[in-house]
């Protein structure tokens, strides 16, 4: 019976985080389809190719030299985006 009341207790708690985090990333997703509706259709284009054929370039790594970063601190959370220069 601890087991299904510790389950329990922990799942009040993380849903309405479950529900901040998923209006957070809509929000975000939005912006960018927005902003940058052309670099996603290519960025697409370079994931399904690369699922095809993985001798090409993996379009989830960055080579070191064309790396930039940025931090922030939201609540106590630190979120780093590295961006291509």
């Amino acid at each position: 019976m601890k087991l299904a009341s510790t389950l329990f207790r922990k799942m009040s708690l993380a849903l309405p985080q479950a529900v901040v985090h998923h209006r957070a990333l809509s929000a975000f997703t939005e912006s960018l389809q927005a902003e940058h509706a052309g670099h996603i259709v290519e960025w697409e284009t370079q994931v399904r190719n690369w699922e095809l054929n993985h001798a090409l370039p993996c379009p989830y790594d960055l080579p070191e030299q064309s790396k930039s970063s940025c931090y922030w601190n939201i609540n106590g959370f630190i979120l780093t985006i590295i961006f291509r220069k």
